[in-house]
């Protein structure tokens, strides 16, 4: 019999310690997966413009940039702080041999900007230019196009009532 306004003992003995058990069997593979590419601070370091916003959903897009980042990395020669200790990473300190003949870039651009593609060269205004109503060309096109599906299944149909 329990005496006095104690608590009753509730002891659950811990029977779902397991939940909680945190294991860190694959934190060599982590790491590796960290280090196989470029973190945003480092790129700052080594004169890559990094922009957090944006997250590229074109494939083409995405591909160019990949090939111009492995353009600048070839070019770019990074001069270790210990001349006997060159670290390794994903873009590794330059050996002794490379940093002697070694001149100061003097040139804006790293890398040439791509050349701009016009998709229509430039021309003169005209009268019919002007006067030319391209809202309801327009309107008229994606008209045509929803309904087209329709008008040839309605033509295909007609066709086969004449036969």
């Amino acid at each position: 019999m329990v005496k006095h306004n104690y608590q009753l003992p509730n002891a659950h003995f811990r029977k779902h310690w397991s939940r909680f058990v945190k294991s860190w069997f694959d934190q060599p593979a982590n790491k590796k997966r960290r280090v196989a590419a470029i973190t945003p601070a480092f790129a700052q370091t080594v004169g890559i413009a990094v922009d957090h916003r944006r997250h590229d959903l074109n494939e083409q897009a995405l591909q160019l940039n990949v090939q111009r980042l492995e353009s600048y990395k070839s070019k770019l020669i990074l001069f270790p702080r210990r001349a006997d200790k060159p670290k390794k990473g994903p873009i590794a300190d330059s050996t002794g041999d490379k940093l002697k003949n070694v001149s100061q870039n003097t040139v804006k651009h790293v890398i040439a900007k791509p050349a701009r593609k016009l998709r229509q060269a430039p021309q003169k205004i005209t009268k019919e230019l002007t006067g030319a109503k391209i809202y309801r060309k327009l309107r008229q096109l994606r008209v045509n196009e929803k309904y087209l599906g329709k008008r040839e299944k309605k033509a295909k149909e007609a066709a086969e009532k004449e036969k």
